[in-house]
Order: structure tokens, then sequence, then C-alpha cells
């Protein structure tokens, strides 16, 4: 199943949350409420809006999901990388190359 749910930034930290059934923001992308249509879109952006003007989130938008509630998965790479960091591993740490020299001898 396609859906769309409301992501947004908490204001406090900038973690990415998602808007609950309840009305209230995670962390956990299962627990989002999943809109089907486009008015029921509408109307849960507009809410997450109202959540916005009294400074709980900042920036909430709608992002199409697959799955069903309490399973879904980002449809995007985007949302993916914007929710769980880069691409690269953390513990990357590229070889530092050797000094050289302006005669270019090491």
């Amino acid at each position: 199943m396609t859906a769309q749910i409301v992501t947004a930034n908490n204001l406090l930290d900038g973690a990415v949350v998602y808007r609950t059934p309840e009305g209230r923001w995670t962390t956990h992308i299962g627990a989002a409420q999943g809109a089907a249509g486009e008015a029921e879109a509408k109307a849960l952006l507009a809410q997450a809006e109202a959540d916005a003007l009294h400074r709980i989130v900042v920036g909430p938008y709608l992002v199409e999901v697959e799955g069903a509630p309490g399973h879904w998965e980002y449809k995007s790479w985007r949302e993916r990388i914007r929710a769980e960091g880069p691409t690269v591993p953390h513990d990357f740490t590229p070889e530092a190359e050797p000094r050289r020299t302006a005669n270019g001898r090491e």
C-alpha cells in the first residue's frame, strides 16, 4: 500500500520526526499516521502545520511511504538518508596522504 505521512524536524534538537494518529511526534516512522487519499493527506498536513505554529516542529511536509501502519518504509532514498544519516560508514576515514615538501620529497 502506498500512503503519505507527515514528517518534520523537532524544533528543540532537529531530529527527524513523524506525526502519530494521537497527534504526537515520534522518531519512529512505523508509528506515523498514514493518509491514503489526497484529502486525508491535506488534513494531516494542516494539523502538522498547526504544530509548527505552536513551535513544536519546523518544516512539516508530506512524504510517500510504502507498507502498512506500524511497518512504513521510505519510498525515496532522500528521506531514508535524511532520517538515518549518511550512506558512508561512520568509521570511514581516508588514509592520510604522505606530506610532500616543495621539492616533491616526503
